[in-house]
Protein backbone atom coordinates (compact mmCIF):
# COMPACT_ATOMS: atom_id res chain seq x y z
CA UNK A 1 0.00 0.00 0.00
CA UNK A 2 2.85 2.53 -0.24
CA UNK A 3 1.34 5.84 -1.12
CA UNK A 4 -1.66 5.31 0.70
CA UNK A 5 -2.68 6.70 3.95
CA UNK A 6 -5.59 7.90 5.34
CA UNK A 7 -5.33 10.15 8.61
CA UNK A 8 -8.15 9.90 11.07
CA UNK A 9 -8.28 12.12 13.76
CA UNK A 10 -10.80 11.29 16.51
CA UNK A 11 -12.50 12.35 19.41
CA UNK A 12 -13.28 15.71 18.27
CA UNK A 13 -16.11 17.75 20.00
CA UNK A 14 -16.06 20.82 18.42
CA UNK A 15 -16.85 22.54 15.24
CA UNK A 16 -13.11 24.72 15.88
CA UNK A 17 -11.49 21.39 16.65
CA UNK A 18 -12.85 19.77 13.22
CA UNK A 19 -11.97 22.87 11.44
CA UNK A 20 -8.39 22.73 12.98
CA UNK A 21 -7.91 18.91 12.03
CA UNK A 22 -9.20 19.76 8.45
CA UNK A 23 -7.09 21.80 8.49
CA UNK A 24 -4.11 19.74 9.42
CA UNK A 25 -4.70 17.28 6.58
CA UNK A 26 -6.86 14.80 8.69
CA UNK A 27 -9.14 12.67 5.61
CA UNK A 28 -11.31 11.30 8.86
CA UNK A 29 -12.57 13.69 11.25
CA UNK A 30 -14.12 11.20 14.00
CA UNK A 31 -16.74 11.91 16.71
CA UNK A 32 -17.70 8.99 19.17
CA UNK A 33 -20.65 8.13 20.12
CA UNK A 34 -19.70 5.35 22.56
CA UNK A 35 -21.13 5.37 26.04
CA UNK A 36 -17.55 5.54 27.65
CA UNK A 37 -16.26 7.69 26.32
CA UNK A 38 -15.14 11.22 27.59
CA UNK A 39 -15.12 12.36 24.61
CA UNK A 40 -18.68 11.25 23.96
CA UNK A 41 -20.95 13.97 21.48
CA UNK A 42 -24.21 14.72 21.49
CA UNK A 43 -26.33 14.69 17.99
CA UNK A 44 -26.06 18.53 18.24
CA UNK A 45 -22.32 18.42 18.94
CA UNK A 46 -22.01 16.28 16.33
CA UNK A 47 -24.34 17.91 13.77
CA UNK A 48 -22.19 21.03 14.03
CA UNK A 49 -19.26 19.34 13.27
CA UNK A 50 -20.65 17.87 10.29
CA UNK A 51 -21.39 21.53 9.18
CA UNK A 52 -17.81 22.46 9.72
CA UNK A 53 -16.07 19.94 8.28
CA UNK A 54 -18.74 19.99 5.22
CA UNK A 55 -18.01 23.92 4.74
CA UNK A 56 -14.41 22.98 4.68
CA UNK A 57 -14.85 20.37 2.20
CA UNK A 58 -17.01 22.57 0.12
CA UNK A 59 -20.03 20.69 0.20
CA UNK A 60 -23.36 20.75 1.68
CA UNK A 61 -24.76 16.97 1.13
CA UNK A 62 -23.05 13.67 2.68
CA UNK A 63 -20.30 12.38 0.38
CA UNK A 64 -21.40 9.32 -1.40
CA UNK A 65 -18.94 6.37 -1.32
CA UNK A 66 -19.09 3.71 -3.87
CA UNK A 67 -19.44 0.09 -2.67
CA UNK A 68 -17.88 -2.26 -3.87
CA UNK A 69 -20.52 -5.35 -4.54
CA UNK A 70 -17.31 -8.06 -5.53
CA UNK A 71 -14.15 -8.92 -4.54
CA UNK A 72 -13.79 -10.31 -8.05
CA UNK A 73 -11.65 -13.23 -6.80
CA UNK A 74 -9.10 -11.00 -5.16
CA UNK A 75 -7.12 -12.09 -1.93
CA UNK A 76 -8.64 -10.69 1.35
CA UNK A 77 -5.24 -8.49 1.10
CA UNK A 78 -5.84 -7.19 -1.98
CA UNK A 79 -9.02 -6.69 -1.41
CA UNK A 80 -8.43 -4.53 1.46
CA UNK A 81 -5.87 -2.52 -0.22
CA UNK A 82 -8.10 -1.54 -3.23
CA UNK A 83 -10.81 -0.79 -0.70
CA UNK A 84 -8.04 1.64 1.44
CA UNK A 85 -7.50 3.10 -1.97
CA UNK A 86 -11.16 3.75 -2.71
CA UNK A 87 -11.48 5.44 0.58
CA UNK A 88 -8.34 7.12 0.09
CA UNK A 89 -10.14 8.80 -3.28
CA UNK A 90 -13.51 9.12 -1.35
CA UNK A 91 -11.46 11.57 1.53
CA UNK A 92 -9.69 14.05 -0.29
CA UNK A 93 -12.13 15.95 0.87
CA UNK A 94 -12.97 15.29 4.60
CA UNK A 95 -15.48 12.56 6.10
CA UNK A 96 -16.80 12.80 9.40
CA UNK A 97 -16.99 9.58 11.44
CA UNK A 98 -19.43 8.41 14.05
CA UNK A 99 -17.84 6.08 16.57
CA UNK A 100 -19.70 3.64 17.90
CA UNK A 101 -19.63 0.38 20.76
CA UNK A 102 -22.46 -1.78 20.99
CA UNK A 103 -25.32 0.08 20.47
CA UNK A 104 -28.39 -0.51 18.38
CA UNK A 105 -27.99 -0.01 14.69
CA UNK A 106 -31.59 1.75 15.14
CA UNK A 107 -29.63 4.52 17.49
CA UNK A 108 -26.62 4.30 14.74
CA UNK A 109 -28.67 4.77 11.79
CA UNK A 110 -30.52 8.18 13.46
CA UNK A 111 -27.21 9.14 14.06
CA UNK A 112 -25.92 9.12 10.67
CA UNK A 113 -29.35 10.22 9.58
CA UNK A 114 -29.95 13.37 11.80
CA UNK A 115 -26.21 14.14 12.08
CA UNK A 116 -25.25 13.64 8.22
CA UNK A 117 -22.21 11.34 9.07
CA UNK A 118 -20.27 10.00 5.98
CA UNK A 119 -18.85 6.64 7.95
CA UNK A 120 -19.31 4.61 10.97
CA UNK A 121 -16.81 2.88 12.65
CA UNK A 122 -17.81 -0.13 14.66
CA UNK A 123 -15.76 -0.36 18.10
CA UNK A 124 -17.29 -3.05 19.58
CA UNK A 125 -18.69 -6.87 19.70
CA UNK A 126 -20.46 -6.17 16.79
CA UNK A 127 -18.92 -8.67 14.47
CA UNK A 128 -17.82 -8.73 10.96
CA UNK A 129 -21.14 -9.76 9.30
CA UNK A 130 -23.46 -6.22 10.16
CA UNK A 131 -20.34 -4.34 9.50
CA UNK A 132 -21.79 -2.89 6.14
CA UNK A 133 -24.00 -0.07 4.77
CA UNK A 134 -27.39 -2.36 4.47
CA UNK A 135 -26.91 -2.09 8.42
CA UNK A 136 -25.94 1.12 9.65
CA UNK A 137 -26.69 3.46 6.35
CA UNK A 138 -23.54 4.10 5.44
CA UNK A 139 -20.22 2.46 4.68
CA UNK A 140 -18.41 1.04 7.83
CA UNK A 141 -14.97 0.97 9.36
CA UNK A 142 -14.85 -1.71 11.52
CA UNK A 143 -12.12 -1.98 14.36
CA UNK A 144 -10.41 -5.66 14.91
CA UNK A 145 -8.46 -6.47 18.17
CA UNK A 146 -5.70 -9.11 17.33
CA UNK A 147 -5.08 -11.11 20.23
CA UNK A 148 -1.68 -11.74 20.85
CA UNK A 149 0.15 -14.84 22.63
CA UNK A 150 2.07 -13.77 25.63
CA UNK A 151 4.56 -16.44 25.15
CA UNK A 152 5.25 -16.19 21.39
CA UNK A 153 4.27 -11.99 20.54
CA UNK A 154 2.52 -13.81 17.62
CA UNK A 155 -1.06 -13.35 16.54
CA UNK A 156 -3.65 -16.02 17.98
CA UNK A 157 -5.31 -17.00 15.03
CA UNK A 158 -9.06 -17.84 14.80
CA UNK A 159 -9.94 -15.23 16.86
CA UNK A 160 -13.47 -13.58 15.37
CA UNK A 161 -14.37 -10.10 15.76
Amino acid sequence: TAGTKIIKVCGITTPEDALVACQSGANLIGTIFAEKSKRKVTKEQATSVVQAVRTFGERNVRMEIPQKADNGGKSPIASLVSTAHMLEDCARRPLVVGVFQNQSFDFIQEMVKDCGLDLVQLHGKEGMTVANAKHCGVPVIRVVDIEVDAKTSKAIEGVSA
